[in-house]
C-alpha cells in the first residue's frame, strides 16, 4: 500500500514493544515492519527493512546498538530517528541532538498524540513532546555551557581535580594549541608552559600531547553528554 509509514522499534523491554506496535499497527498509513532487541542483526534488519522511521529507547544510547543506529542515521539522513523515554534526562537530550535525532517522545504520551508526532516528524518536522520541550526551554534560559566549563565537569567526573590554571593548559591543549600560542594566550613563558603541561600530564595521567588531546576531546565530545557550544579563547 502506497504511503504507508514503515516503522522499526528498537527496544530491550518487549512489553511496551508489544504496546506500542498495536497501537501503531491500528493506523492505516503506519505499519511496525520489524522490533529489534539484538544487536547482532540489528544492522542487516535496518538495511533490508528499509524503515521511514526508527523509533530507539534511550536505554541503549550508549551501547553498541546506538552507535550502530546513530551510524545508520548518518549513512540515511532520510530517515527519521526519534527517541523514545521514560523521563527527561537533559544530557540524554543534548546527546541526541549531538546525534541529530528528528524528535523525542515521552512513553507517558496519549495513544492519539504519540501518533500524531510520528507523523508530523515523518513529514519533516522536528518535535519535542510535553514536558521535554518546556524544560529544555528552562535550560536554555538559565544555563549557557562553554566548553570550558564541560571540560572542567568532565574531568571532575574522572576525580581529577584541577587549578583554574591547570584548567586552562587542558582547555587550550583541547584546542590543539602549540606551546608558543599558549604562552601568547595566558601571558607567560614558553618554559612556563612547559612545566604546566607536565603537571596536567601528571593529573590526567597520560604523558603523550596527542593521546592527551584525544583524551580530552573525548570527554568533552562524548555522544551522551552536555551539547557544548562552539569553542572559544576567553580567558
Amino acid at each position: 500500500m502506497e504511503g504507508i509509514i514503515n516503522i522499526i522499534i528498537v527496544d530491550q523491554l518487549n512489553v511496551h514493544s508489544e504496546g506500542l506496535q498495536l497501537i501503531i499497527n491500528s493506523e492505516q498509513d503506519m505499519k511496525v515492519i520489524d522490533i529489534v532487541n539484538n544487536q547482532n542483526d540489528l544492522f542487516n534488519k535496518l538495511v533490508k527493512s528499509n524503515p521511514n522511521v526508527i523509533l530507539f529507547h534511550t536505554q541503549l544510547m550508549n551501547s553498541k546498538i546506538g552507535d550502530r543506529i546513530h551510524d545508520f542515521k548518518k549513512e540515511n539522513p532520510d530517515v527519521k530517528l526519534l527517541y523514545l523515554t521514560f523521563n527527561y534526562d537533559k544530557y540524554v537530550i543534548y546527546g541526541g541532538i549531538e546525534n541529530r535525532v528528528d524528535g523525542f517522545l515521552l512513553y507517558s504520551l496519549p495513544p492519539k498524540k504519540f501518533i500524531s508526532v510520528i507523523r508530523d516528524v515523518y513529514n519533516g518536522q522536528y518535535v519535542l513532546s510535553g514536558e521535554i520541550a518546556k524544560v529544555i526551554v528552562k535550560e536554555i534560559k538559565n544555563t549557557r555551557f562553554s566548553v570550558k566549563e564541560v571540560l572542567k565537569e568532565r574531568l571532575n567526573e574522572h576525580n581529577i581535580s584541577v587549578s583554574q590554571r591547570e584548567l586552562d593548559i587542558l582547555y587550550l591543549l583541547y584546542l590543539n594549541k602549540k606551546n608558543k600560542e599558549i604562552a601568547d594566550t595566558i601571558q607567560v613563558s614558553e618554559k612556563s608552559v612547559r612545566g604546566y603541561v607536565s603537571r596536567v600530564y601528571k593529573k590526567i595521567k597520560i604523558n603523550n600531547r596527542k593521546l592527551a588531546i584525544e583524551f580530552l576531546k573525548e570527554i568533552v565530545e562524548r555522544k551522551e553528554g552536555v551539547y557544548p557550544v562552539s569553542p572559544s579563547i576567553d580567558f
